[in-house]
């Protein structure tokens, strides 16, 4: 711990904004809650906050991931950011238990804000549907153990018992596959785990192993994510602000990677009126440049770095869906970064005018 807290300590005073975990992902989801709040506590008290993928499979699988990340940022004495926080239609309750939460933790005292993303389909490793000690060790430990039998035979029946727990409600029909480089393999690019199956006569827990041993271990998954009809409360409520959570790999990503910010301005500003135009742009600018605390981003404001969007409120739209996911939106027709245009009549200039930003860096 003493180790961690002076590695994570230097990289503070180098410009780190703070603590970012994603809970079910090795390494990260061995860490203990304690460790965590430690090391919440070391990025606090140089300024930083705790921003988090949760541990989703924790508990009731509903509320408890979130009430750990809170409970770490309560007992680091930190903020707290929940990164897409959503509510899925195989949840036990509503989104309003979530958003209370966040809620009764604001009011006692405790800073939590949160992003969400307003597509209903989540992306990311395959490896997502693998337990954590069937991953521990690292790559090498992880093949041998999906090449060898038993633990096929173990895994199979975790998944059994499991169910589609991870994969919604269309069961295996609901994880669309891609990022596949191997030639043999590219057939199955953008195809589902069940057409895996039925074409090769295979279970889920073998096809699974097979394709990853095959891919080294590379392979990309969509599946169901955000429940569309409740959507509308996490992209309306005060603290929250827009994220993609994008994953630009395969075919055919999520339809969140093109659409996320179109999406907000135009179904659920324009169209449907959830909320105003400026508080959009707020929640996708200012709010998350003082969540991380920035000096000269996220306001149209003299001395600020020009950071511009340029769009039509009447025609601005997203295209990307599930089928065409890579499709660009409608009615942002220039796009300026740090003062030089990046994109002008709605094509990509080549300019790549951006830079790393640091935690406390001054307006030049």
């Amino acid at each position: 711990m003493a180790n961690m807290r002076a590695m994570l300590r230097e990289a503070m005073e180098e410009g780190a904004f703070g603590i970012s975990t994603g809970l079910d992902y090795p390494p990260g989801a061995y860490a203990s809650t304690d460790e965590l709040a430690a090391l919440t506590n070391e990025a606090a008290r140089h300024g930083g906050f705790y921003h988090t993928h949760v541990r989703y499979p924790l508990g009731d699988r509903f509320l408890d991931p979130f009430r750990e990340a809170i409970e770490i940022g309560r007992r680091g004495n930190g903020p707290v950011h929940l990164t897409h926080f959503y509510h899925h239609q195989t949840h036990p309750g509503g989104p309003e238990q979530l958003l209370a939460l966040v809620d009764e933790a604001r009011q006692a005292g405790h800073d939590v804000t949160f992003d969400s993303y307003p597509y209903e389909w989540a992306s990311t490793r395959l490896l997502i549907q693998l337990p954590q000690w069937v991953q521990s060790g690292g790559p090498m430990a992880l093949k041998e153990r999906l090449a060898d039998g038993a633990t096929r035979d173990r895994l199979r029946a975790e998944m059994t018992a499991r169910g589609a727990a991870y994969t919604g409600p269309a069961g295996w029909a609901d994880l669309r596959l891609g990022a596949f480089t191997r030639p043999e393999n590219l057939r199955w690019e953008s195809g589902t785990l069940a057409d895996v199956m039925r074409e090769t006569g295979s279970d889920a827990l073998d096809a699974i192993c097979d394709l990853l041993l095959a891919e080294n271990l590379g392979v990309a998954q969509v599946t169901s994510g955000p429940w569309s009809e409740t959507l509308p409360h996490f992209v309306r409520h005060p603290v929250g602000m827009v994220g993609t959570d994008s994953t630009f790999l395969g075919e055919k990503p999520s339809p969140r990677t093109y659409g996320s910010f179109p999406r907000i301005l135009g179904q659920f500003v324009r169209d449907e009126q959830l909320l105003s135009l400026e508080e959009a742009v707020r929640k996708m600018t200012s709010a998350p440049a003082a969540r991380l605390g920035l000096h000269d981003r996220g306001l149209l404001r003299n001395g600020y770095a020009a950071d511009l969007v340029i769009l039509d409120p009447a025609r601005v739209r997203s295209n990307a869906t599930y089928d065409e996911p890579r499709r660009f939106p409608d009615g942002i027709e220039y796009v300026v970064v740090n003062g030089q245009l990046v994109v002008d009549s709605g094509r990509h200039t080549g300019a790549l005018p951006g830079r790393a930003l640091r935690r406390g860096q001054k307006p030049q």
